[in-house]
């Protein structure tokens, strides 16, 4: 059975994000994947999403699936890449501290003018009842690498691998 075009375009950003995760430990290929998989997201957005079609209620569910799903992957990358810390899942290898100091902050993201538009807003701490420490300090996943022997510094330059 064919796949329909909304799978196929489903597959691409699907496989665009996974490609995003692998780097070899080079930062600067990992940074050069982001921008190409958010261009190629942007792509799929402009060119292939607006070529969707439904014969019936099923497809036209699909449709708006993948279109969610393309809005999403969008949201996703742009956020990481905004973000100059590793926090949650967010683990960067050039930006490997959780910064409590600059990075206390939410990513907002709104659509405006058929455009995505990305800004930070501070956390409001002082509503918190528990307030988080204002420190830096090696993200968790960052902290277990070096406890496995796979990298042997963490700091504000980013990491040293083994």
């Amino acid at each position: 059975m064919a796949k329909s075009a909304g799978s196929r375009v489903l597959d691409r950003t699907t496989s665009t994000i996974i490609e995003t995760h692998r780097s070899g430990g080079n930062i600067a290929d990992v940074l050069k994947s982001v921008g190409e998989s958010v261009r190629e997201i942007e792509r799929i957005r402009d060119e292939e999403v607006p070529l969707l079609w439904a014969g019936d209620l099923h497809s036209l569910r699909l449709a708006n699936e993948v279109r969610n799903m393309v809005t999403c992957a969008e949201m996703y990358l742009r956020s990481n890449i905004e973000r100059k810390e590793s926090r949650g899942t967010t683990i960067r290898e050039d930006y490997p501290l959780t910064d409590n100091i600059n990075w206390l902050k939410w990513v907002m993201l709104k659509k405006s003018d058929n455009k995505m538009n990305l800004w930070t807003e501070d956390i409001p701490i002082e509503t918190y009842r528990l307030k988080p420490g204002r420190e830096k300090k090696p993200h968790i996943a960052w902290e277990a690498a070096k406890r496995r022997g796979i990298v042997t510094e963490i700091g504000e330059g980013g990491v040293k691998w083994a």
